[in-house]
């Protein structure tokens, strides 16, 4: 079988009181770890590409090809602003979610930073059959 990498080109765009702003993205970055419940996903369908953006404080990350979904969030650095994040592990979802209104949290999300290097930890909960599952995602992400 060959296979080849095409570089990823994300393109994003705010709409802010009806003014809108669009900037291009640092492409994928290869040497992310996703663990879940203890078990590494990186370099496997899904977890190939993982593309990170960061703008005013919130991270946004997505990753997926072939049809796959990864994994996909927007977490605020500030622990009192809202995040999202959803992981597919053998294609079952995992969500963690902070701050979308009352009794909405599931799970957890933990940021910590080192410069443009960032780990999220947490506990997300399994859509539909309620498990847990630990999780730990180290990324290098772009400023814009």
């Amino acid at each position: 079988m060959v296979t080849s990498r095409i570089p990823l080109i994300v393109l994003a765009c705010t709409l802010t009181a009806g003014a809108s702003a669009c900037s291009l993205l640092d492409s994928a970055d290869a040497d992310a770890v996703v663990e879940i419940g203890g078990k590494r996903y990186d370099g496997k369908a899904g977890y190939t590409a993982i593309t990170c953006s960061r703008q005013d404080g919130v991270i946004d990350l997505k990753s997926g090809e072939d049809g796959r979904p990864g994994l996909l969030g927007s977490i605020s650095e500030d622990p009192a602003q809202p995040s999202t994040l959803t992981m597919v592990v053998d294609d079952f979802p995992y969500q963690a979610t902070h701050g979308l209104g009352a009794g909405s949290d599931l799970g957890s999300i933990t940021v910590a930073s080192d410069g443009d290097d960032y780990t999220l930890t947490g506990t997300a909960l399994g859509m539909g059959n309620s498990q847990q599952a630990e999780y730990r995602i180290e990324v290098r992400c772009g400023r814009r």
